[in-house]
């Protein structure tokens, strides 16, 4: 069950007292629409908004601005090599993927150390604390900087990075120095709170803050979209191996063998596209699936309320944030059993669950909530109604850092 933290109730102090938190990532919008650490500006926006002065530290990319001023947001890309070569850090699945792709870029690595280094210095200075985003790299940066500026630091791991510690002999101890340097280590899900106290660190130290949501509905003016006869479902996503496209595609086969009317939009993109589009057309299927590429962020809630449902079959998730979405849109989820996505969606209450991996299981659950209008308002509903009791705003989610942010500052 999720365990959603509820904030302290500020002292006369706290209320007054204005923070200034240096936020460290490896990944934040790098344009308008951008989905790179989308959840990440949308905190940074929130804290901002209640007055607090905040700074955050990002790698800089081709095309993005070295730096923003926003009213109390300050955003500061740094730089680790020529502009045009610092593709270490963006992309479908960030650092990990990219080295995968392309393993010439880890000579990018200690430049991109020393430039996260260098400008979480410059740009945390008078900071009352650090917040880091991810394990590794930004929670290894805020070790080594809170301790040179006698701050405390706060750590959220956001999944793939304890999911690759926990695979990965030589970064598991790092993973694991860094969370227990933390003053707080935060999570988005339960099932990565353990991974943390897995790790050693101490239960009472480890709280989840689930992520917030806000979508509109509404289609761009103007927008002209595949048309294609429902049911529609919708897989809206990174375009990676992970991921599990590939076996939606292998379930829509199975669906149009059985003569049962589906079609799906794949909305993103990512190293596996060309893959997935080549399975496509080889289980002709490109009469009812289209490829629509990555979207702007604000136009996702679109594409789920105009789907009938969304599939997300992936193999690994830490708290997908497209779940809470289609939640708030009333579009039913089809998803695989898996932590993090369990937590959201409980089985034939919030949506349909199946194995990973499994086509022929994610075919009859995509039968069934495409082609039975009860079930498919039933879940719907809950969903819904579920999302409202959790209170899963940006507003409510930057005030519960906040609380982390009071229980990490030593007593002044």
């Amino acid at each position: 069950m999720l365990k959603v933290i509820n904030p302290e109730v500020p002292t006369a102090a706290q209320k007054t007292e204005r923070l200034r938190v240096t936020i460290l990532t490896s990944s934040y919008p790098a344009y308008r629409g951008d989905y790179a650490g989308i959840f990440i500006e949308k905190m940074a926006l929130q804290l901002a908004a209640k007055g607090h002065k905040i700074t955050v530290v990002a790698p800089g990319t081709p095309g993005a601005s070295r730096h923003e001023n926003h009213a109390n947001l300050q955003v500061h890309r740094f730089r680790y090599f020529l502009p045009f070569l610092e593709r270490l850090a963006y992309g479908a699945g960030g650092i990990p993927e990219n080295l995968k792709r392309n393993p010439f870029l880890a000579l990018l690595i200690p430049f991109f150390v020393f430039g996260f280094l260098w400008s979480a210095w410059r740009h945390s200075k008078g900071a009352d604390l650090l917040h880091a985003n991810w394990t590794l790299p930004a929670g290894w940066v805020a070790k080594r900087i809170a301790g040179h500026r006698n701050i405390p630091y706060v750590v959220t791991a956001r999944g793939s990075d304890l999911n690759l510690a926990a695979r990965n002999g030589l970064l598991r101890p790092m993973a694991r120095g860094v969370l227990l340097g933390a003053a707080q280590v935060t999570t988005v899900s339960e099932a990565l709170r353990d991974g943390a106290i897995q790790l050693g660190v101490p239960p009472e130290k480890v709280r989840v803050v689930p992520s917030g949501v806000a979508v509109n509905p509404t289609r761009p003016t103007g927008q002209e979209r595949p048309s294609f006869p429902r049911p529609k479902a919708v897989f809206v996503g990174s375009l990676r191996d992970l991921k599990g496209v590939d076996v939606m595609l292998d379930a829509l086969a199975i669906l149009r063998d059985k003569n049962v009317p589906t079609s799906a939009w794949i909305v993103g993109d990512g190293p596996a596209r060309q893959a997935l589009e080549e399975q496509c057309r080889r289980l002709k299927l490109t009469d009812r699936v289209a490829f629509v590429g990555q979207r702007p962020h604000e136009e996702v809630g679109s594409w789920l309320a105009e789907a009938d449902y969304l599939v997300l079959p992936s193999f690994s998730e830490g708290r997908p944030n497209v779940v809470y979405e289609a939640f708030a849109v009333g579009c039913p989820v089809v998803a695989t059993d898996i932590p993090g996505t369990r937590e959201l969606v409980t089985d034939k209450d919030r949506g349909l669950l199946v194995p990973p991996k499994d086509a022929k299981a994610l075919a009859e659950a995509m039968e069934q909530v495409g082609t039975n209008e009860v079930l498919a308002q039933h879940l719907a509903e809950q969903a819904s109604r579920w999302l409202t009791s959790q209170g899963l705003t940006w507003e409510i989610c930057a005030r519960n850092y906040l609380s982390v942010y009071q229980t990490a500052l030593p007593s002044r």
